[in-house]
């Protein structure tokens, strides 16, 4: 039993074919983009001596211009780690001293 009910018109299994040809190129796009954005920041990151993820951080806090949000983020993860593990801790939850 299926859960969709497939398309039995020509005119709508062609509609969808062609919509899918279309994602598919955009798909390709993307891909092509996300390689071109990891090149560019490989090749930034060697030129000027950043750590490649750095400089990702930056680039997607540039491009979605959130660096505020960003920030209040980190400030919440350091405060909810050093809530719970205020001294350092092995794995097994034993305090090191």
């Amino acid at each position: 039993m299926s859960n969709i009910i497939i398309p039995s018109s020509e005119v709508d299994q062609k509609i969808i074919k062609d919509a899918m040809f279309e994602i598919s190129a955009s798909y390709s796009r993307i891909d092509g983009e996300k390689e071109f954005i990891k090149e560019a920041i490989e090749a930034l990151g060697e030129k000027v001596e950043i750590p490649k993820k750095y400089l990702f951080k930056l680039a997607v806090a540039y491009h979605k211009q959130n660096l505020d949000a960003t920030v209040a983020e980190t400030d919440d993860l350091v405060e909810l780690y050093q809530t719970l593990f205020p001294k350092k801790e092995d794995l097994s939850g034993k305090i090191n001293t």
